[in-house]
């Protein structure tokens, strides 16, 4: 059975504000960018309605490592230590120890980043499967392509509290049709809407942004943008 589920992570109390992509294939269990750390409780409800826990998963992949993204990796393989994690080169060394990445939202919410995203613990480096792009993952009889989409440079990257060039996107063929997970490159996509909104992009990014959109939007047509519906970074 291959099976994709989206997990409203009902961040804040909103629905459709962060999910969670649940991949099954043959006995195989994966996520897709499992949150953060404040929805860990929701994620976990999440898990038992479907019959699992925690301890059922396999691995994690990480389109990124915003905090709303990926902030609860490290929780979730301190409670399953044989999780793999599946990270971008550049990104893996903020999910080893993530204490810039912290530093640096502190910064925007300075009263307000653990009510918000609660704890991002390290991951340990032996739990990390190193991605550059190009690759293709089997997760049980799935497929899964990895593309790089590079983020815009970091010295406006930084300002805004992420860390450049960490993107990738996870391509899933179910069956005869594809879909992409795209992180936040593509925009929120509410299950409501036939079509995806626009990307939240600070005005002065949006000369280095176009580049790198075709990329994510001509990979194994027909592509449905966005598997689960993400807050904006």
């Amino acid at each position: 059975m291959n099976s994709i589920t989206t997990l409203d992570d009902l961040w804040m109390g909103r629905p459709r504000s962060i999910a969670v992509g649940l991949l099954e294939s043959d006995g195989h269990r994966a996520i897709v960018d499992p949150g953060p750390g404040s929805t860990l409780d929701t994620l976990h409800q999440q898990l038992r309605a479907r019959g699992l826990g925690v301890g059922d998963l396999d691995a994690m992949l990480l389109t990124h490592i915003h905090l709303d993204h990926a902030g609860a990796t490290g929780a979730l393989v301190r409670e399953n230590p044989r999780l793999a994690v599946y990270v971008h080169k550049n990104g893996a060394p903020h999910v080893i120890d993530p204490s810039k990445l912290l530093a640096s939202a502190q910064r925007l919410w300075p009263n307000e980043l653990q009510r918000l995203f609660g704890e991002a613990l390290p991951v340990p480096a032996e739990n990390l499967r190193i991605l550059e792009g190009g690759e293709d993952l089997k997760l049980g009889s799935r497929k899964v392509e990895v593309v790089y989409t590079p983020s815009p440079p970091s010295s406006s990257a930084n300002r805004r509290g992420s860390f450049s060039r960490t993107s990738v996107i996870p391509i899933i063929p179910p069956n005869t049709s594809s879909c992409s997970a795209n992180g936040c490159i593509a925009g929120p996509r509410s299950p409501q809407k036939s079509c995806a909104g626009p990307p939240a992009i600070p005005p002065r990014w949006i000369p280095s942004c176009p580049p790198h959109m075709p990329k994510s939007l001509s990979i194994s047509p027909p592509v449905k943008r966005n598997t689960t519906p993400l807050a904006p970074a």
